[in-house]
């Protein structure tokens, strides 16, 4: 429940900060920053939310083991580092490219990007080792810090009339740098020496672990990014779509709660071989989405073209049938989510990524075989994430039939 309520905080967080930004930017600006924003929280968040899920995994076996922390916590900024360099020295490179392709030719937001991207790599390699150690709550003053001074620095600018895209963007670096110095103390007196780590230790299932993540995370971020793409010179639809993304993904988060206990409950009965406990659990789990995911579609439906435009001060531009596919792809997402969980607890990690490159292959394509920018990335979206749900929904009815299950269930 801290947790939860941390994550709550960050995402509202996140989202008043970009409705401050939407008050004082004018179109043009926006759409920079909100591309700025979407990118920060695909790809960045795609590649390092599993280094946190991999050093608090690594962290919890060596306390249990009673080993100590602090090499994990050294090898994990190393790996963060690594990343985020490369990232770095790709966006150095493409500087100008990026820029006139994404930015408008502002070569400042592609720093605003990099910037973004270590202020991702530093919060999450902290909240891993924090998490791994039972800190749950600095881990949670972490998070409240991080969404307050994002919001307390996002009304700062706007109550200053600034209106440069830029310093609205250096906000997603200075708040999770800052809320990382502040349980800093907590995070040193956690660490104790221990056992030079093992080379597989952080890394053996990163990789794959990290290539799911990305195209978890793109995926409903990806309206946004492939609007820009296909009609670089329309200042309405980036903002607007980055606004509608946002609603339609608020039961996104109640879903996400779920994750982490289904799986637990899974694993539990694949240790102990009840497959009828196993496929009652995914049963039940797809009820509760269909739940949350129709009330959410009738809500957003109804009420979503009203607050994207006078919440988050989005362009007068999509109606209700654009929140209605946007909508019913994020049904579909929701079910992917939940369908993923299974294929987890039977170690089929390789069934779940192959549905998500499927998924984000349709969305390219749908993408691009429409004229019209908006249509075309609210139809691709709706196919790539029910694409994803299908195919992890067959995955799941044929394990839950093979034989290989059995030998699962009963090892």
């Amino acid at each position: 429940m801290a947790v939860g309520a941390g994550a709550l905080a960050l995402a509202g967080g996140s989202y008043l900060h970009l409705a401050l930004a939407g008050k004082v930017l004018d179109g043009v600006a926006m759409a920079k920053f909100s591309m700025v924003w979407a990118l920060v929280f695909s790809v960045g968040a795609g590649l390092f939310i599993p280094l946190e899920q991999e050093a608090s995994r690594a962290v919890a076996a060596r306390i249990a083991l009673g080993d100590g922390g602090l090499p994990v916590l050294l090898r994990g900024m190393r790996v963060a580092g690594g990343l985020l360099a490369t990232l770095l020295v790709l966006l150095a490179v493409g500087a100008r490219p990026v820029a006139d392709l994404l930015f408008s030719g502002d070569r400042r937001m592609v720093v605003a990007l990099g910037a973004g991207f270590a202020g991702l790599a530093t919060a999450h390699v902290a909240r891993g080792v924090l998490a791994g150690h039972g800190r749950f709550r600095d881990y949670c003053t972490q998070m409240w810090l991080d969404a307050l001074l994002r919001v307390a620095a996002a009304a700062a600018l706007w109550l200053g009339q600034v209106r440069s895209p830029l310093a609205f963007a250096l906000v997603l670096v200075v708040a999770p740098v800052v809320s990382v110095a502040a349980v800093s103390p907590a995070l040193r007196r956690s660490c104790r020496p221990g056992s030079a780590p093992c080379p597989a230790e952080l890394r053996a299932g990163l990789p794959v672990l990290m290539c799911s993540t990305l195209l978890t995370q793109l995926l409903p971020n990806a309206p946004v990014i492939a609007a820009k793409l296909l009609e670089p010179a329309d200042s309405r639809a980036v903002p607007a779509l980055l606004c509608a993304s946002i609603i339609v993904r608020i039961p996104v988060m109640a879903v996400a709660a779920m994750q982490v206990p289904l799986l637990s409950a899974l694993a539990c009965t694949v240790t102990l071989g009840d497959r009828q406990a196993w496929t009652g659990q995914v049963r039940a789990a797809c009820r509760v989405v269909a739940a949350i995911g129709v009330g959410a579609l009738l809500c957003v439906v109804l009420a979503g073209p009203y607050v994207s435009v006078r919440f988050l001060s989005a362009p007068e531009l999509l109606g209700r049938r654009d929140f209605l596919l946007l909508g019913l792809g994020t049904v579909g997402y929701l079910f992917a989510m939940v369908l993923g969980q299974p294929l987890l607890a039977l170690r089929k990690q390789r069934l779940q990524g192959a549905a998500w490159i499927v998924g984000a292959t349709v969305f390219v394509l749908s993408a691009a075989a429409h004229e019209d920018a908006v249509p075309a990335v609210e139809n691709a979206y709706l196919a790539g994430c029910w694409t994803v749900a299908l195919l992890l929904a067959a995955n799941v009815l044929v394990m839950s039939r093979s034989s290989s299950t059995e030998r699962s269930l009963a090892g």
